[in-house]
C-alpha cells in the first residue's frame, strides 16, 4: 500500500490535480492551481511501517517536487524529513516516534511524470536502480560535458567583524551553504571552494574546520590571513569600511596566498572560473550545471578573450521575516548580484577579482560582458534586515516570476537542496 500514490493520498480526488494516472510503472499529473505550491497529507501509520525502509523516487524530467515524512509521538510533531528525486534515502526515525504521514509537496509544473516510487528496504532499491534505464540516461545527462572548466569559489567570512551574535549569525548561514553543497547530485568535480578568514577568529576557524568533516567535503580551503594595521577610512561605502579586505588591492593578497595551495600547473589547459559568494548567500547545486553549459555555449567568446565575463540576472531574493517565515520572490533583476557573475579564462588564473565585478553589465559594451538569461534562478540572495547593503532590491526589479513562502529556515533549505 505505501508503494501506491493512488492509495497513500488519494490523488483522483484531488481537484488541483488534473490528467491523473497511475500505472504500474508510471504517475503522470499536472498541477493546474495558480498557488506558489501545494501539500498532500497522507493519515498516519504506524511507526512499525517505516523501520529499516528507505524512501525512493525518479521523476522523467526537472521538477520541483518532494516527499517530506513528519514523525509523531501521538499527536506531537517530532521532525522532518525531505526526500528528493533520484536518490535512496534511509529513513530517520527519532527513537520516540509512534507515527508518521508521507507529504506530497507539489510547485507548479506542466506535466509531472514520477517513473519510479519505492517505499521498502535498501537493498530492493539498490537492484533496481541497477535496472533502470531511465535513471542511468538522466543522470549522465546531468554530467558536465567540458570536463576542463575549474571552479573557485571564493568567501571571505565576516573580516572585520568582532561582534560574538553576529559572528554566530553568519556562520549559521555558512553552515547551511556547506550542508547544501555536500547534497551535490551532479557529482560535479573540479570544484574549489576557499575561505578566507581573519587569524583573530580562530573559534569561528575551528568551527569551520568541523562543518567540512561534519559534511565529508572535499577540496575546501580554509585561508587565514592577518589584518593590517591600519585600512582606509574615509571610504563612503559601509561595505567598503567594513569589508575592507574584500576590495582591491587588499584582496589580491588574500587570493594569492589561496593560490599557493592549489596543484602546480592548476591552469593549464583547463577553463579557470573565479566566482564570488557572499558570507550569506547560497548557491544551489543547479547552478554549477547552469555555469557549466554556460561555458560550454560561449566558448568561442572565452578563447579569444584574456577575461570573460557572464552574469544571470535571474535571482531568488530571500526575505527572512521577524517571525521565522521567509518569502522567497524569483526576479529578474537590472542588476547583477555577487554569486550570479563570474570571470573566466582559458589557460590561465583570471587576474580580476569577481568582487570588483560590476553589476551592470548592461553598461558594458565589450563582447567579454555576457548577460545569460533564463527564468530558473540557481543563486539565493539573502535578505535578512541588517544586511550592509540595502535589504529590499525591487527597485532593480525587471520581471517577477513567481514566489514561495516557507515556515521556517528548513523548508527553505529543503527547497534549495531538490534543486
Amino acid at each position: 500500500m505505501l508503494n501506491s500514490l493512488k492509495h497513500i493520498f488519494n490523488l483522483k480526488k484531488v481537484k488541483w490535480l488534473s490528467n491523473f494516472n497511475e500505472s504500474e510503472n508510471e504517475i503522470n499529473f499536472s498541477f493546474k492551481s495558480q498557488a506558489s505550491f501545494k501539500y498532500l497529507e497522507s493519515d498516519k501509520f504506524s511507526i512499525d511501517d517505516a523501520k529499516g525502509k528507505c524512501l525512493s523516487f525518479i521523476t522523467s524530467t526537472p521538477t520541483n517536487l518532494s516527499f517530506i515524512i513528519i514523525y509523531f509521538n501521538g499527536s506531537e510533531k517530532l521532525s522532518l524529513q525531505g526526500f528528493y528525486s533520484h536518490k535512496i534515502q534511509e529513513l530517520i526515525i527519532p527513537i520516540d516516534a509512534t507515527h508518521f504521514k508521507l507529504c506530497l509537496r507539489v510547485v507548479p509544473s506542466e506535466n509531472i511524470n514520477i517513473n519510479y516510487f519505492k517505499f521498502t528496504n535498501k537493498i530492493n532499491i539498490e537492484k533496481d536502480y541497477l535496472n533502470l534505464f531511465s535513471f542511468k540516461a538522466q543522470f549522465n545527462e546531468c554530467k558536465p560535458s567540458i570536463k576542463q572548466v575549474k571552479i573557485i569559489i571564493e568567501t571571505l567570512f565576516c573580516d572585520t567583524e568582532k561582534n560574538e551574535i553576529t559572528l554566530d549569525k553568519y556562520l549559521s548561514f555558512l553552515e547551511a551553504q556547506l550542508f547544501i553543497y555536500s547534497q551535490n547530485q551532479y557529482n560535479i568535480e573540479n570544484i574549489y571552494w576557499v575561505v578566507h578568514i581573519s587569524s583573530d577568529k580562530q573559534k569561528y576557524i575551528n568551527k569551520i574546520n568541523i562543518f567540512k568533516k561534519k559534511y565529508s567535503i572535499k577540496n575546501i580551503y580554509i585561508n587565514i590571513y592577518n589584518h593590517l594595521k591600519s585600512y582606509q577610512s574615509n571610504e563612503n561605502s559601509i561595505d567598503k569600511r567594513v569589508k575592507p579586505n574584500l576590495f582591491y588591492p587588499n584582496y589580491n593578497r588574500l587570493f594569492e596566498n589561496f593560490l599557493k595551495k592549489l596543484p602546480r600547473n592548476f591552469h593549464l589547459k583547463n577553463y579557470i572560473i573565479r566566482i564570488g559568494l557572499d558570507d550569506d548567500d547560497f548557491l544551489s547545486n543547479d547552478h554549477y550545471l547552469k555555469i557549466f553549459n554556460t561555458v560550454k555555449k560561449y566558448i568561442s567568446n572565452i578563447k579569444s578573450n584574456s577575461e570573460t565575463y557572464i552574469g544571470f540576472p535571474e535571482c531568488n531574493l530571500v526575505y527572512y521575516k521577524f517571525d521565522g517565515k521567509i518569502l522567497l520572490k524569483k526576479q529578474i533583476l537590472r542588476r547583477i548580484m555577487t554569486g550570479n557573475r563570474f570571470v573566466i579564462s582559458y589557460n590561465k588564473i583570471p587576474q580580476t577579482s569577481p568582487f570588483s565585478l560590476t553589476e551592470d553589465f548592461t553598461k558594458q559594451s565589450s563582447e567579454n560582458y555576457i548577460i545569460e538569461s533564463s527564468e530558473n534562478p540557481t543563486f539565493f540572495y539573502n535578505r535578512h534586515g541588517n544586511n550592509l547593503s540595502n535589504n529590499s532590491k525591487d527597485h532593480h526589479t525587471h520581471t517577477n516570476i513567481s514566489e514561495i513562502d516557507f515556515n521556517n529556515h528548513q523548508e527553505l533549505l529543503n527547497y534549495i537542496i531538490s534543486k
